[in-house]
């Protein structure tokens, strides 16, 4: 413990005496991990949109046209129940749909008082169970309510959100390989600073060698200078990214279209663990710049 306290004062002390290059790695780092970060936020909440929109899928049937009286209405409902799958039911006539499609176009609502009648049917909105299977339970509910005598039509949203699906898959190997080039530029960054500090130190680390110091001695300062780099780089890049979640999350209104959906932040949990590999980015790029200094030493 002793020996550690003295070989991190002794990292500090490096640091006051440069103070530049470590600001300016400071800075660098903490930019890249702060566009690896908004990146990987940014896809952890359109994943929890997706995942809102899911358990948030309607099928709507379109009931053939005719005046339905209470007992009848009772009954289509509760045969669309039975049907496996369905969470909820609801009945919509046609005048409430008429008059929410006037509501929803706003200024242009007086366009529906030229209609002779009502062209919209009469309809009933079916909730499927959320959770694994969505995409096929949905399908399967919306086929068992095309059987349905009443039922006209069905649609359903599957198309599109099959499509965005498609491009979460997309966006997920993208991250994948984004995450892995900031890795990269963030060792590459840290392993540079290591090699100007180096080149700051030269001389004295010459004579160290001289009068016997072991490469342990040297390097390990080091190595604590490069951890604590990449650890404050994480603590900039997780409060500028908190910042911003802030600003758009305070300004972001929920509605019916993303159901259940909010934005979130990293768990604390998650953030710990950034915090540690923040930290372990900079070790490493201390430990490649040693394998290279010894590997041209054997030369």
């Amino acid at each position: 413990m002793m020996k550690m306290g003295a070989q991190t004062a002794r990292a500090l002390k490096g640091v006051r005496h440069n103070k530049l290059p470590h600001a300016l790695a400071l800075v660098t780092i903490g930019l890249v991990f702060l566009l690896a970060g908004a990146f990987l936020l940014l896809f952890v909440n359109v994943q929890s949109l997706l995942t809102a929109w899911k358990d948030n899928v309607r099928a709507i049937a379109y009931l053939e046209k005719a005046d339905w009286d209470e007992a009848a209405i009772a009954d289509i409902l509760n045969a669309a129940r039975q049907i496996e799958g369905v969470a909820d039911v609801k009945f919509i006539p046609r005048e409430q749909a008429i008059k929410d499609l006037g509501e929803s176009l706003g200024a242009q609502a007086g366009l529906l008082k030229d209609l002779e009648e009502n062209p919209l049917p009469d309809a009933i909105v079916v909730r499927v169970v959320a959770g694994p299977g969505t995409w096929e339970r949905v399908e399967q509910v919306a086929k068992n309510l095309s059987g349905l005598d009443s039922v006209e039509d069905v649609e359903y949203g599957r198309a599109w959100v099959e499509r965005f699906a498609g491009f979460l898959d997309i966006m997920t190997f993208i991250a994948v390989v984004f995450g892995a080039l900031m890795a990269a530029a963030a060792l590459s960054i840290t392993a540079g600073t290591v090699r100007l500090t180096l080149y700051s130190h030269k001389d004295q680390i010459e004579i160290m060698r001289l009068v016997g110091a072991t490469e342990r001695f040297i390097w390990t300062p080091l190595f604590i200078t490069t951890c604590l780099l990449g650890l404050f780089a994480g603590i900039f890049a997780l409060t500028a990214l908190f910042g911003v979640y802030w600003f758009v999350g305070a300004r972001v209104e929920s509605g019916p279209w993303v159901g259940d959906f909010a934005l979130r932040f990293f768990s604390w949990p998650a953030c710990a663990a950034g915090l540690v590999a923040a930290g372990l980015v900079g070790g490493l790029g201390c430990l490649l710049t040693y394998v290279q200094q010894a590997a041209g030493r054997e030369e």
